[in-house]
């Protein structure tokens, strides 16, 4: 009997802190930063972002580095993501962002149009590379 309940005491110490490990591992963002990002859209095309976050409202900007066409970006961050609307020149709403901040320095996600389709994949790292569209 002893063993039982002291195996059960054991077992519920183990779970409590892999819980607590688990909880413990999400990416804690600023909510005031300045940074620029590059990488890819679906592993082939690749884009230069810059965004500025005051408060947890992100804008910014991003372009596809062949085009070099500047698309606006507006979103909020809650928690480790973002969801960030792309606008045009003409300033129509084009493409949504969703991205997780894998690191500061690491967003991770989709791109997709409005409605949800042609969804592709999305890896962006922090620069010290110049925005320059």
């Amino acid at each position: 009997m002893k063993f039982q309940s002291l195996s059960f005491i054991l077992l519920f110490f183990l779970l409590a802190c892999s819980q607590q490990q688990q909880e413990d591992t999400s990416t804690t963002i600023s909510s005031d930063f300045i940074k620029t990002f590059e990488g890819e859209i679906a592993g082939k095309h690749k884009i230069m972002m810059k965004i500025t976050s005051n408060g947890g409202k992100i804008t910014g900007n991003y372009y596809y580095t062949k085009v070099k066409s500047e698309l606006t970006l507006k979103g909020e961050i809650k928690g480790d993501s973002a969801l960030l609307q792309e606008f045009n020149a003409n300033k129509d709403l084009t493409g949504i962002f969703k991205v997780k901040f894998a690191s500061e320095n690491k967003l991770e996600g989709v791109w997709s149009k409005l409605d949800g389709s042609n969804q592709m994949s999305l890896l962006l790292l922090s620069t010290n590379t110049a925005y320059d569209p």
